[in-house]
């Protein structure tokens, strides 16, 4: 997915294997980036690959970190750079035990 958003001229922020807590003060950071930032930002893309629950991930200490955390720190109060710009959240994580029916395992 990296080199997806780099062809498309995005930079790119990664992190691996980080707490609830630091994913949290990720976010943050971004966030904050962003804010300071100089230049011109048209959209932004969040994405996160890990486990999860409902409306929560699970982080590398498996402790509970809520979407929401993730998404509100960008509205317009919080974020005022990307205030009427896109935002875009894609969250990657498995909720439990079940499996899709309609598709064949093997």
């Amino acid at each position: 997915m990296k080199k997806f958003f780099e062809v498309f001229g995005f930079q790119d922020h990664s992190v691996l294997d980080k707490t609830a807590q630091e994913m949290k003060q990720e976010v943050i950071n971004f966030r904050n980036s962003i804010n300071s930032s100089r230049g011109t930002i048209s959209c932004v893309f969040v994405v996160t690959s890990s486990h999860g629950h409902r409306d929560v991930i699970i982080g590398a200490d498996k402790k509970k970190l809520a979407v929401k955390d993730i998404i509100e720190p960008f509205g317009d109060q919080l974020c005022p750079k990307m205030k009427g710009k896109p935002k875009v959240f894609i969250i990657d994580a498995c909720r439990g035990s079940k499996f899709n029916t309609f598709l064949p395992r093997l």
